[in-house]
């Protein structure tokens, strides 16, 4: 009698644990592979139905109540914690990121810069490599050459613009398997280094036999991606990095980032991007911004957002060369919708719509980088809506005809201030800093004639003398128009 309650039991309990396994599924080794490539953590197996559940998990994106200016020019400082953020909370994120190889984190919430830092010998200027973040820019130019009709989709033939695809294995490839990473090109260790070494890459990548049909297997290749160079030379007539200058980097404002070429002039289209931190938050701040900047459809709404959702089920974690954090599954605390941007030795861009928020990582590599584990603590520092900038504008301020000092924009993390102030007419202006004594410690004008407008000047955390101010409290004074006006910020540490 109780081996055979034993015996039902056990065969009930096998009969479950196949059901649970029937309900999910391994990742391959290619996938796990390229992940680990770009120090993206992965489950080694995931629901069988994950796509439903990346469906069903896709949320409306946070709208900020005042839309921030455009960061064409520059990106508008603002504390964390009047654009719904906690900078003590922010702290241990950006204590993760530098104890793990960062030299350059920079974090946006509703538009405005909220956070930076950088490490020893960086600055904003600094650029690096972002080796293949790259993908994604080429990504974005692919969907913008299919909003003005060059490219019919992603359904449209790669062999349309490459005349030497024009074979039955070739002519099976499409432009969206090529942005899915599954195109079916031949693939082996030799491939990226042979890629690497070629003096002309395009002619290498597109010279690649068929080694599967196309949507049947998911393989990280950077040769494969290498092909919209081609692509994009034949459709435009222009390499793709004066195209990209030109639709993409004059119109958000990127003017000192650049894309390397092979040594035949192709742009690499798998890599080369070099950049500095705030610049490539202004690329995912396209993307979070549904593509629109200014006034300007960059890229269609529809793109960006076929662009950042699976587009394949051998890969659920990719998108059209964007990394997902599909149903949630990467990065358990980070929102589900989140996307990035990834390279190798942990670059980065992070884009978390639903929390209005864009996040870069540059620096050194770091085997141990996680990505969930520095995300997560910004994402866990978002603790509710901004403040109405113009009600606390108005507090300063409320006639048209005076001046305003809009407010100082304390960065906690870098000893730099920005002060903001706008004049009804033409002025003579002083401004200096203070400390909580009142004591004298920068004069910033004095006695200048400036223009009616919006001004901005950035107090670099010195004093008269040229030497490191104390971290602390510091007040802004602002004399104008017969008006005199204060503002208190904090300088850190």
């Amino acid at each position: 009698m109780f081996r055979s309650r034993y015996l039902i039991a056990a065969v009930m309990m096998l009969a479950a644990f196949a059901a649970h396994a029937a309900d999910r599924a391994p990742l391959s080794g290619e996938v796990l592979d390229a992940a680990r490539e770009v120090g993206y953590r992965l489950p080694a197996v995931v629901p069988g139905d994950i796509l439903a559940r990346a469906a069903s998990s896709r949320t409306a994106q946070a709208a900020p109540r005042d839309q921030a200016p455009w960061p064409t020019d520059h990106w508008t400082e603002s504390t964390p914690e009047d654009q719904g953020m906690s900078t003590p909370l922010l702290t241990t994120a950006f204590a993760y990121a530098f104890n793990h190889g960062s030299r350059a984190v920079t974090v946006i919430r509703n538009g405005y810069l909220v956070a930076e830092h950088y490490g020893h010998g960086w600055d904003a200027a600094t650029r690096q490599q972002a080796f293949s973040v790259s993908k994604s820019f080429t990504s974005c130019l692919l969907g913008m050459l299919m909003d003005d009709g060059v490219i019919a989709g992603v359904e449209e033939p790669a062999a349309d613009f490459i005349p030497r695809w024009d074979d039955p294995q070739h002519g099976a490839v499409t432009i969206g398997h090529l942005l899915s990473m599954d195109s079916g090109l031949q693939y082996n260790l030799l491939t990226d280094p042979l890629l690497i070494a070629s003096r002309n890459q395009n002619k290498y990548a597109v010279g690649l036999p068929m080694e599967h049909a196309p949507g049947t297997k998911w393989v990280y290749h950077n040769a494969a991606c290498q092909v919209p160079s081609e692509i994009i030379l034949n459709a435009t007539g222009r390499q793709t990095a004066g195209f990209a200058a030109q639709r993409l980097a004059a119109v958000i404002g990127m003017p000192t980032t650049t894309w390397d070429s092979d040594r035949a002039g192709n742009t690499l289209t798998y890599m080369g991007i070099v950049a500095p931190a705030r610049e490539l938050a202004k690329f995912g701040y396209l993307f979070l911004r549904q593509g629109q900047w200014d006034g300007q459809q960059v890229v269609s709404a529809a793109y960006v957002a076929r662009a950042t959702q699976p587009s394949q089920a051998l890969n659920p974690f990719y998108g059209y060369l964007w990394w997902l954090n599909t149903a949630g599954l990467a990065m358990p605390d980070v929102p589900a919708d989140a996307y990035a941007a990834m390279g190798f030795e942990e670059k980065r861009i992070y884009v978390v719509p639903s929390l209005d928020l864009v996040a870069v990582r540059l620096g050194e590599p770091n085997r141990s980088w996680d990505d969930n584990a520095f995300l997560g603590r910004v994402c866990a520092a978002v603790t509710g809506p901004q403040v109405d900038a113009e009600a606390k504008a108005g507090s300063a301020g409320t006639r048209g005809d005076e001046p305003v000092l809009r407010g100082a924009y304390p960065n906690p993390f870098n000893p730099r201030t920005e002060i903001a102030f706008s004049l009804p007419a033409d002025t003579g202006v002083e401004l200096a800093v203070y400390d909580m004594r009142g004591r004298l410690v920068r004069t910033l004008l004095q006695g200048q004639t400036l223009t009616a407008g919006e001004h901005r000047l950035v107090w670099d955390g010195r004093d008269r003398n040229g030497s490191a101010a104390v971290a602390g409290i510091y007040f802004a004074r602002l004399e104008a128009g017969g008006r005199v006006l204060t503002s208190r910020m904090t300088l850190a540490p």
